[in-house]
């Protein structure tokens, strides 16, 4: 299906659904309008009838539009309910508009549910069907690049070499490197996760990344700094992913920072969420680079795939939590997770 279409029954043929759903909903109001001319409004069977008649062109309008829809024509149809009544509207036609109203509301918010769950759904599918393809792509370029990894090693090794020829297979070692790292990367984003979850704390987990990224916070000459507000917030995660998310956060600080500088890794919790930032003192981000950096594929290095963040956002929607960066161009980035904190009855 589509993505720009929306559930309808009458959505069908090669005329376009949009087409389809305003032609239902006029359909469905010139049936209300004709009978309206038809019947006596005098009597009170012929304003019930109008009335109920008046529920078709709703539900329609709420199926094929969604929330907009049903309250739009829930409007309309107390508009017309007014004006039917006129000085005769009293506590029945009250409560009737009342459930006319319910009723928009109602289908309209069915349907943009199954809305997004379609959309979830064809996600999922794209998701799936990528990451089928992506390991078997991987699968058969990986053998080509260890030969040719290989080989140039081999090369490289040859005394009789001249400095020029021993640096350009060094290149080629290096490019060799960084395409298996891309496959990774592109592999990992597209297959689905999976969590393998337990209670954790967050401040132990911000310790271990820091004792791992302790040689390449030396090498960057930038100090890592751990900063925990108790309480200490406990969470239920995979502890292997979230260390790989801060892992990439904490490497992409150090990037961003320069010599002499320091990034912070602060752990708190705020209501009933357990916060993780990374603060460092870069270069920031610009608002165009803020919009578009959890795009797969954008990157600001000159060596980066794009993916690092796209995956760390997928392993925190995982965790039904979120992630997000901000900052400003000349004051830094700050990376901030959120997860959900564990029960009481589990911390």
């Amino acid at each position: 299906m589509p993505t720009n279409t929306v559930f309808c029954p009458l959505d069908a043929g090669n005329i376009p659904g949009r087409v389809w759903r305003l032609l239902a909903c006029g359909v469905c109001c010139l049936l209300v309008a004709v009978l309206w001319s038809c019947l006596d409004l005098d009597q009170e069977t012929g304003r019930q009838w109008i009335s109920r008649a008046l529920w078709l062109p709703l539900a329609v309008a709420a199926a094929c539009f969604g929330l907009r829809g049903g309250l739009a024509l829930a409007t309309a149809g107390s508009l017309a309910l007014v004006a039917l009544y006129g000085p005769r509207t009293g506590w029945p036609q009250i409560m009737e508009l009342t459930m006319m109203w319910a009723l928009g509301l109602m289908a309209g918010w069915l349907v943009e549910r199954h809305r997004g769950s379609e959309a979830r759904q064809r996600a999922n599918q794209r998701f799936t069907e990528l990451g089928r393809a992506t390991t078997s792509v991987s699968h058969e370029l990986k053998n080509p690049l260890s030969i040719i990894g290989g080989y140039s090693e081999i090369l490289a090794s040859d005394p009789s070499l001249k400095p020029r020829q021993t640096q350009q297979l060094k290149i080629i070692l290096g490019q060799v490197e960084r395409m298996r790292g891309l496959l990774d990367e592109v592999r990992e984003y597209a297959l689905p996760l999976e969590l393998k979850t337990r209670l954790l704390d967050l401040h132990e987990v911000a310790l271990e990344v820091l004792e791992l990224m302790g040689p390449a916070s030396r090498r960057a000459r930038v100090r890592l700094v751990d900063e925990p507000w108790p309480p200490a917030p406990r969470v239920v995660a995979d502890p292997g992913r979230l260390q790989e998310l801060l892992g990439n956060l904490v490497q992409n600080a150090l990037q961003a920072s320069r010599p002499g500088g320091q990034v912070w890794l602060i752990t708190r919790a705020e209501g009933d969420w357990g916060m993780l930032e990374v603060v460092d003192q870069g270069e920031g981000l610009t608002r165009e680079e803020a919009s578009r950096i959890f795009q797969p594929f954008y990157t600001t290095k000159k060596e980066g795939t794009g993916l690092g963040l796209p995956i760390c956002q997928r392993i925190a929607e995982a965790h039904h939590g979120r992630l997000e960066l901000s900052g400003s161009p000349g004051k830094g980035a700050t990376a901030r997770l959120s997860l959900p904190l564990a029960p009481a009855e589990d911390a």
